[in-house]
C-alpha cells in the first residue's frame, strides 16, 4: 500500500465513504462518545423556544441528520441545512426508519452557512458538533453569525459549539497522544468493524489552521481488509477572547457560556458551548 502522502485525500465530508457512513457511530461509541448529552442539551432549548410555540429550529451544518432526528421526534420542526450532498442523502435516507408523524416535522435545505436566505427568521438556531470551524476565513465566520443575527427572532436563542483549542500537542513532540483513545465503531449497514486512525496533523499557526489526516479500515469478522479509505479535515481554531469579538462583530449577545453539554462552566482545553441572543433583546 502507497504511503498516504502519495494518495489522493478525500475531502473529509463530501463523498459518501467509510468516513460519512459511520459518522452517527462515532458519537455513540468508543471510551469518550463525542459530543456526550448534546442531543439533551438541545431538546431542552427546543422545547423552551420552538416546539411549544409551533416554530421552527434551524441546524446550520446538520450532516447526517444525527440531531435532526432526534429534535423532530420530540415535535420540533426542523430545517437542516448543509454543504455536503453526501452527508444530507444519508440523513434522507434516515427519513424512512421514522413514523410518517415525524417525517413531516423535517426538511433538509443545500446550502453554505455563511451565505444563506431562508426568508423567515426562527426562535432557535444551532451549529452543533463544531461544524463553525469548517468556515476557514475570518470573513466568512462574521458572514455566517451576521446571517444567523438577519434570521433569528427578537427574542430568540442561537447556540453555538465549537472545541476549544489546546496549545501543548501542537507545540511537544507527543501531540498523537490526544488521539490514542480512538475507538473502532461497527458500520451501521454491514455490521462490519471500522478502525478509525489518526494519521498526521499540519498547523498552520499564522491563519489558525488545522490540517488532520484520517484513515478508515473496515474489516470482516476474520480480520480481512474489506474497504480501506483516507480523508482530510481543515478546520479552524478559535479561542473563547476571540468568539467574544466575533459576536460583537455581529451585534449578538453572550447569555450562556459552558465548556461540555452538561453546563460545565468554561474550562481551557474543552468544548466551547455557546447560548447567544440579538444585543438588546429583553428575555
Amino acid at each position: 500500500m502507497k504511503n498516504y502522502r502519495e494518495l489522493e485525500s478525500k475531502e473529509h465530508f463530501h463523498l459518501k465513504g467509510l468516513n460519512v457512513e459511520v459518522y452517527d457511530q462515532r458519537f455513540k461509541q468508543g471510551p469518550d462518545p463525542l459530543m456526550a448529552g448534546d442531543i439533551e442539551f438541545y431538546i431542552d432549548y427546543a422545547t423552551k423556544y420552538a416546539s411549544l410555540n409551533g416554530k421552527k429550529v434551524l441546524e446550520l451544518g446538520a450532516g447526517t441528520g444525527r440531531l435532526t432526528w432526534e429534535l423532530a421526534r420530540y415535535g420540533c420542526d426542523v430545517i437542516g441545512l448543509d454543504y455536503s450532498d453526501k452527508m444530507l442523502e444519508i440523513a434522507e435516507e434516515k427519513r424512512s426508519q421514522v413514523p410518517d408523524f415525524t417525517q413531516k416535522h423535517v426538511r433538509f435545505v443545500k446550502g453554505n452557512m455563511a451565505n444563506f436566505n431562508l426568508l423567515q427568521k426562527f426562535p432557535l438556531i444551532i451549529i452543533p458538533c463544531r461544524s463553525f470551524q469548517c468556515l476557514l476565513t475570518v470573513e466568512d465566520q462574521i458572514s455566517c453569525l451576521r446571517n444567523i443575527h438577519d434570521h433569528l427572532e427578537d427574542n430568540g436563542r442561537f447556540i453555538l459549539n465549537v472545541f476549544d483549542p489546546r496549545f501543548e500537542p501542537h507545540t511537544s513532540s507527543d501531540w498523537q497522544k490526544d488521539f490514542s483513545r480512538i475507538p473502532t465503531v461497527t458500520h451501521p449497514q454491514t455490521g462490519n468493524n471500522v478502525k478509525i486512525s489518526f494519521l498526521d496533523r499540519h498547523t498552520n499557526f499564522y491563519e489558525q489552521l488545522i490540517k488532520e489526516f484520517w484513515k478508515y479500515t473496515e474489516v470482516d469478522e476474520n480480520g480481512e481488509i474489506l474497504r480501506e479509505e483516507e480523508s482530510e479535515l481543515e478546520m479552524r481554531w478559535i479561542t473563547r477572547q476571540e468568539m467574544r469579538h466575533l459576536f460583537a462583530l455581529a451585534n449578538l449577545e453572550v447569555v450562556a457560556e459552558y465548556s461540555d453539554f452538561y453546563k460545565s462552566g468554561p474550562e481551557y482545553g474543552k468544548e466551547q458551548v455557546w447560548v447567544l441572543r440579538k444585543l438588546g433583546s429583553t428575555e
